[in-house]
């Protein structure tokens, strides 16, 4: 698969009029910087604006309880006032409207035009698709781009970190286009993995290398994620696949902190760590999961010579406070089942996994070197779990932190 593969084929003339050269005019061009607009629709430079300037005023006068349907019908009534040849487009033109739209309106990118139009128009198809009852017009294109914007800017961002993963996109767009229907189908989802897929770490790459790559795009990728996740919640009435593809990212993102504290220059130890993470089928804050992966961590420590264990097993246990820390169920979940959030805060307090051991009680004593948590990761741990106490005051969760606390104390 490559770019090349994406080209549209040209568009119809027929039925229309077309100029001699010495009849065309002049008119503005809003391409690309560096790049001539290869305009489809009739003085789309002077219509587009108009319409993508009504957000702020459709977004305000739509109704809430009627989302994402009555943004697209509130820029309908606005576009007939402000501009009313747009809000009466046929279908053919429609599609000439869009395609200057998405390439007038898109955030600067070193895509091709080709590219960037098969990832624009997936992502307008499915967005439109979720404004039930909305007919095909020039206010739900608008409204569907306003929708899917920050998508394609996550995109376009990753892409202009990752020039060399064009043809690797290309290929992933091609396979996933026109695949099932778009009610259903998340093009975000499909996006958010392959780029995740592409910043895993694998033996062969070098770790000063990948970090560095990884730091720059994180932002972009966590908002891509988080983005694909809840779109796929929405759509599909389950949140399975956006809880799995948080669960890869993140396992990416604690292979980071382990490079950097643990094992700096061993990429085979961290793709060890990656595969244990990954053997798990329980989320990432699950008891399973820090079982397991504490147990990997003290076959590490036990690997390493009696001189180097002290020194490892600090290094190891920071980044375990790093994977405590990271994997703490999300507020909105704390709110929507606090008992399950206090109980995994008091799991890691009073030691169910053994990590509160004193180095003396460890059963490394003769090394002096154990896994422990800083009695910093506990006050931490302790403050978060008062706070939920205090925002939920009928919660029956206060009398089992109560309860629990003092038979660990």
């Amino acid at each position: 698969a490559s770019v090349a593969a994406l080209e549209p084929a040209p568009a119809s003339t027929a039925g229309l009029a077309i100029t001699t050269s010495a009849q065309r005019q002049d008119v503005l061009n809003d391409g690309p910087v560096g790049r001539l607009l290869r305009a489809r629709f009739p003085f789309s430079s002077a219509f587009v604006p108009v319409g993508d300037a009504l957000r702020d005023e459709a977004t305000q006068v739509a109704d809430p309880a009627r989302l994402p349907a009555s943004l697209a019908e509130s820029t309908q009534r606005l576009l007939q006032l402000a501009c009313a040849p747009l809000a009466s487009l046929p279908e053919s033109l429609l599609a000439r409207y869009r395609h200057d739209m998405i390439l007038m309106l898109a955030p600067a990118t070193a895509l091709p035009a080709s590219l960037l139009l098969a990832i624009a128009e997936r992502l307008l198809h499915e967005h439109a698709a979720t404004f039930r009852g909305a007919a095909p017009s020039a206010g739900l294109l608008h409204a569907a781009w306003w929708s899917c914007l920050p998508s394609l800017h996550a995109v376009l961002q990753l892409v202009e970190h990752e020039p060399t993963c064009v043809e690797g996109l290309a290929s992933a767009v091609l396979a996933a286009h026109g695949d099932g229907d778009a009610s259903t189908q998340v093009f975000e989802l499909e996006l958010a993995r392959f780029f995740v897929t592409w910043f895993e770490l694998d033996a062969r790459q070098q770790l000063s290398a990948w970090l560095p790559r990884l730091v720059h795009a994180r932002h972009s990728l966590s908002a891509l994620v988080s983005l694909a996740a809840e779109r796929t919640t929405q759509r599909t009435s389950s949140s399975v696949d956006g809880d799995q593809l948080h669960k890869l990212w993140r396992s990416t993102q604690l292979v980071a902190v382990y490079s950097r504290v643990v094992s700096r220059y061993d990429a085979q130890a961290c793709v060890a760590l990656r595969r244990c993470l990954a053997e798990v089928s329980a989320p990432l804050h699950s008891g399973e999961c820090a079982a397991q992966l504490l147990a990997h961590l003290r076959t590490v420590l036990q690997g390493r010579g009696v001189a180097a264990r002290p020194a490892t097993a600090a290094a190891l246990s920071q980044f375990f406070a790093s994977y405590v820390l990271a994997t703490l169920p999300s507020p909105e979940l704390a709110l929507r089942d606090s008992t399950l959030y206090g109980d995994h805060i008091l799991d890691l307090c009073v030691g169910r996994f053994g990590l509160l051991r004193l180095p003396s009680e460890s059963s490394d004593a003769a090394s002096g070197a154990d896994l422990t948590v800083s009695p910093q990761l506990v006050r931490v741990l302790v403050r978060r779990l008062h706070r939920l106490c205090d925002e939920l005051p009928a919660s029956p969760l206060r009398a089992r932190v109560s309860q629990r606390w003092s038979v660990a104390s």
